[in-house]
């Protein structure tokens, strides 16, 4: 039996700010540093209260589990949207019901769609709360684990005003930019450029595709340019 898709409709429907016009203004006051220029994030504001932030008096188990059916396992593939990109593709993208949910210690973080024009299962990750980095290894894990995809695609964001090259690139003329698994890959090359070194991502995308490589399966990121560095993702706890 699936889960109700209104949950997710009300979560995607109460932003209807361009994503161009987001501005990441908050501070983590957990953070020891602002990020360096080549630290690569989603462009999504920090929620004023994020469940998922570690507090210095508390350990950092992490308690993944994926709620809800998704059969048959292995799906043929994987297609996750992550953060604010994720919730603006979704808005449109007519995913259905949603089938399942991914739980990290009990707060929902990933949401799952069958929809009904493609073979791939959907993951809509990220829309309400940001993950600490040391959440992201175990959920990533968790839902490669469980839906065993053969192969995955993963749209996120870049920040323009922080990615490094030859040349200066202002935000709107900014091209998307691709990272896959597969180096022989040229399907991406007449509409996206590749993401260069030095350049880091270091949203749960990474996670995902790091994964992916370990095991030499396929995996790619499409990155969607962002105006704005995103804030700096919790920290691990503080002892006192």
């Amino acid at each position: 039996m699936g889960l109700a898709a209104k949950p997710f409709e009300s979560i995607i429907n109460n932003d209807l700010c361009d994503q161009r016009t987001e501005i990441a203004s908050d501070t983590d006051p957990l953070a020891d540093s602002v990020p360096p220029r080549h630290a690569i994030e989603s462009d999504e504001e920090e929620d004023e209260y994020n469940p998922l932030r570690p507090q210095s008096n508390l350990s950092t188990t992490v308690d993944v589990q994926l709620v809800g059916s998704v059969t048959p396992v292995p799906v043929s593939g994987l297609v996750i949207a992550t953060g604010s990109v994720g919730r603006y593709w979704a808005r449109g993208a007519d995913l259905g019901e949603q089938i399942a949910a991914v739980m990290v210690n009990k707060i929902q973080v990933g949401l799952l769609f069958r929809p009904s024009w493609t073979k791939a299962v959907v993951l809509v990750s990220e829309v309400t709360t940001r993950l600490p980095l040391w959440a992201m290894h175990p959920y990533a894990s968790t839902v490669l684990d469980a839906l065993q995809p053969k192969s995955v695609a993963l749209l996120d964001t870049y920040a323009v005003s922080a990615y490094i090259s030859d040349t200066r690139i202002a935000y709107p003329d900014a091209p998307m930019r691709f990272l896959t698994t597969d180096p022989s890959s040229t399907s991406l090359t007449s509409i996206a450029q590749p993401f260069a070194a030095p350049n880091l991502v270091q949203s749960t995308s990474a996670a995902f595709v790091a994964l992916r490589a370990e095991h030499s399966a396929s995996a790619t990121l499409l990155l969607i340019p962002a105006p704005h560095v995103a804030p700096p993702r919790p920290a691990r706890p503080r002892s006192k």
